[in-house]
């Protein structure tokens, strides 16, 4: 993928995360945590305050926070449409998805989305959905 620049936000479910909410890429966690050339945002869909103290935890034991990467950017949500508001509201530049509904609804407004998986058909003409395998990709 071309050099990454500006507001990058990353969906952490399946990508960065397990179902247990346990890492499963943090070297690339932390490629991206310390690429000065972007303001990265996770995201994680939670379904409870404990799971979101959890992930806090686990994001702070990992020693992952960076100048680029500040706690305040670990965001929590619990529906896939906030995680569609806050790419939007961050004025995100690359989004990091699996969800197949945010990559189309997304889309029209984020200029780069990174889809891990099958790429959803049926998107819109012109624009720039890329398919990756893992996080590594965007490196």
């Amino acid at each position: 993928m071309s050099k990454l620049q500006g507001v990058t936000t990353v969906r952490a479910n399946n990508i960065l995360l397990n179902s247990s909410l346990e890492f499963t890429d943090l070297p690339s966690l932390r490629a991206l945590a310390g690429n000065r050339a972007i303001v990265l945002y996770v995201i994680v869909q939670v379904h409870s305050d404990a799971e979101q103290d959890r992930v806090r935890a686990t994001f702070d034991a990992a020693n992952v926070f960076t100048s680029s990467f500040p706690r305040l950017h670990l965001l929590f949500c619990e529906t896939p449409d906030a995680e569609k508001s806050m790419a939007r509201a961050l004025d995100s530049q690359l989004h990091v998805t699996d969800d197949a509904a945010i990559t189309k609804d997304l889309c029209r407004f984020v200029p780069i989305i990174a889809h891990k998986g099958s790429v959803p058909h049926g998107l819109p003409k012109g624009r720039d959905v890329r398919r990756i395998d893992s996080i590594a990709d965007l490196m």
